[in-house]
């Protein structure tokens, strides 16, 4: 049986009796405090608890085991966590090993990829001259056979007389040369007196003399006249005709637009698309440099037009971080448009992937301004050209950005997703998590703090949080803060920008332990807690967790958006 045989002095009476484990008890729960009288069989005064020799050994025994076992358990801890970074580290080191074997692998096919096309183009570069050389060749035997044709040719017969060519008898020919000698005799007749004589044989011979000077000149006048406008009108209608069919010309015949700096496949795509009859809807084809820094559109559409490409790359189908949003501007002019001057709204190059486009475009030239002018006319307005449907059109569609096949594309998207979910995706989300996690801790702290200082009345009793604290709180924040330690050294030369990060991380962890610390060594610097102290203490120490919670927040936030390009921002 245990005996009892403890005193507590309170007000004006006595408590009693008690075990000695009672009267601990009641001391650790603060339900006891050092300036209260206790007594023992056997003892000749009351003494205050905290001058009673056997409560204050029992205390500092205990505490002295339990220190001894925190240092046990803390070095226990220290070894294990010796061993676990030991291990990190050589995997930290294996992983970094296999990816530079991975980058120096992708580097030599990169630039097994480069020689390749290099030897593409000196063949295609070859070909090309010895084509030219053997079609100049072969006009130049043409030419000498041409020339041989010539030498050998008889030489040409010599003219014919005239006489060769008529069809008349020696005595027609006599016959019509006399009439002719008398008929210029007549006309110098005539031009000498200015009048003129007719021989009307039916009349007796006798000759009739007409006056020709004053009654033909003014019809003479008069038809010179009418001829003159008739002139005129006849050459307004040729100019109007000819303009026309110029203008006509231009918007059915465009001058072709040479294409340049394709590989051989891209640009016969866009030389079949352009070549195709425009039926009152365009057809279109889009496609990349060599360089993949510009781009061609082709289309059948006639005439001029001024066209606006807008390109967004496709989330998950393109190798970058980052997606791209680009806008551009061009003239489609003889079934073609190169946009070579890239604004980007998002991104700053283009990257290797799949992009959906839209392109919008406008009659813009001759065409354009003579269908904006004359449009409406209801004859003009029936002309093909000229019809309201065929000054504008809209092409979209999804287009490959690569210098390889649509197979060779995919088998490079899974690697590069692969090397990004490890050297990118990885990291961010493990961040992502230890902040989680020391908002998590951050929060069961400010709890812990909050219910105990609505239960004790005395600053030393802030011990109750340090227990809970101890048992709740402190291993896991001291884990943690040693690993984001661990992994900041680790990758101070090998990546100093995540090195940074988890610095930073590490700091972060550091800041809710000082909280935490403040909290003990502020309360327990008063004797008694009034209900204003404590919510004094209460406001202050919130107003500091509420600080460190916006910062974690905040930096929850920004990992976030790093992981958005990669991730479905609901998964996060």
């Amino acid at each position: 049986m245990i005996e009892k045989h403890w005193f507590i002095f309170r007000g004006d009476h006595h408590l009693g009796p008690f075990s000695f484990d009672e009267i601990l008890g009641k001391v650790k729960l603060a339900e006891l405090n050092d300036e209260e009288l206790v007594w023992r069989e056997g003892d000749q005064n009351w003494l205050p608890v905290s001058e009673q020799p056997d409560i204050r050994s029992a205390l500092d025994k205990e505490n002295a085991e339990i220190i001894q076992q925190e240092k046990t358990e803390q070095a226990r801890r220290l070894t294990l966590e010796k061993e676990k970074q030991e291990k990190l580290i050589a995997k930290q080191r294996a992983i970094e090993e296999n990816n530079q074997r991975e980058r120096e692998a992708k580097k030599k096919r990169e630039e097994q990829v480069r020689k390749k096309l290099e030897e593409d183009a000196r063949a295609r570069e070859e070909a090309r001259a010895q084509a030219q050389a053997q079609a100049q060749a072969q006009a130049q035997e043409e030419e000498r056979k041409r020339e041989e044709l010539r030498k050998e040719e008889p030489p040409p017969l010599p003219p014919l007389p005239p006489e060769a060519f008529s069809d008349k008898s020696d005595s027609e020919n006599e016959n019509e040369n006399k009439y002719q000698d008398e008929l210029e005799e007549e006309q110098s007749t005539v031009e000498g007196t200015g009048s003129f004589e007719i021989l009307d044989k039916d009349l007796g011979g006798e000759t009739t003399e007409y006056e020709i000077e004053g009654e033909l000149k003014g019809e003479f006048e008069e038809v010179n006249e009418v001829s003159g406008t008739k002139v005129y009108v006849s050459i307004g209608l040729t100019i109007i005709g000819v303009v026309c069919l110029i203008i006509f010309m231009m918007g059915f015949l465009p001058g072709e637009r040479p294409l340049s700096g394709l590989s051989t496949g891209n640009k016969d795509a866009l030389e079949n698309v352009r070549s195709r009859k425009y039926r009152g809807r365009a057809d279109h084809r889009l496609r990349p440099s060599l360089k993949l820094n510009a781009l061609w559109l082709a289309s059948n559409f006639p005439g001029e037009a001024a066209v606006f490409l807008k390109l967004t790359s496709i989330p998950g189908r393109f190798l970058g971080g980052e997606n791209l949003e680009v806008q551009s501007h061009a003239v489609l002019r003889g079934g073609a448009a190169l946009f070579d001057e890239l604004e980007f709204l998002t991104g700053d190059k283009l990257a290797i992937g799949e992009y959906r486009y839209e392109i919008r475009g406008k009659r813009i030239g001759l065409i354009g301004k003579f269908a904006k002018a004359f449009g409406d006319k209801p004859v003009i307005s029936e002309l093909k050209v000229t019809k309201e449907s065929n000054q504008e059109f809209v092409f979209k569609g999804d287009f490959l950005l690569a210098p390889y096949t649509k197979e060779t594309f995919a088998a490079e998207l899974t690697k590069y997703k692969s090397v990004v979910n490890k050297t990118v995706i990885k990291p961010l989300k493990d961040r992502l998590e230890r902040y989680k996690t020391f908002l998590g801790l951050l929060e069961r702290v400010n709890n812990i703090y909050s219910a105990v200082m609505r239960r004790i009345t005395k600053g030393r009793s802030i011990y109750l949080f340090e227990n809970q604290y101890n048992e709740e709180v402190g291993p896991f924040l001291r884990d943690l803060i040693i690993d984001s330690n661990r992994m900041h050294i680790s990758l101070i030369n090998l990546k100093p920008k995540e090195s940074k990060a988890y610095e930073d991380l590490m700091n972060y962890g550091k800041d809710i332990g000082i909280v935490a610390s403040d909290m003990v060594t502020k309360t327990r610097r008063y004797k008694k807690l009034g209900k204003e102290r404590t919510e004094s203490l209460l406001k202050a120490f919130e107003q500091k967790v509420q600080g460190l919670r916006s910062q974690g927040l905040s930096k929850v936030k920004a990992l976030k958006g790093d992981l958005a390009p990669f991730l479905d921002i609901s998964q996060l």
